[in-house]
């Protein structure tokens, strides 16, 4: 026997099987359809990308004088709510424990 299998298989008297899919030809398509989807999609992301950021080149230096002014006065209610929030996780983690040591929570 030779080491080339096609000469081998048309050599052979009974007739050639030929497989029932072709396994390397999908994987070929699929990875040609999704490098085609992803080409697509990265042409898509990159105008959009521009598109918003041209949009905010032009609206941000009208928005940030406002957007200034409204962080100053949320900072205080801010920092409460960090404040509350903290102290509730804290409280959340520790009802396991409390409980173990008999405290009614």
């Amino acid at each position: 026997m030779s080491n080339d299998s096609l000469r081998d298989l048309l050599a052979d008297d009974h007739a050639a099987v030929v497989p029932a899919r072709d396994y390397g030809f999908e994987l070929d398509v699929m990875a040609r359809i999704e490098r085609r989807r992803f080409q697509e999609q990265v042409l898509v992301l990159g105008v959009i990308g521009m598109a918003v950021s041209a949009m905010l080149a032009i609206v941000m230096p009208h928005l940030t004088p406002a957007l200034i002014g409204l962080g100053q006065d949320i900072v205080p209610a801010a920092f409460a709510a960090t404040i509350a929030a903290v102290l509730l996780f804290g409280f959340q983690q520790m009802r396991p424990g409390m409980r173990a040591m008999g405290l009614p929570v």
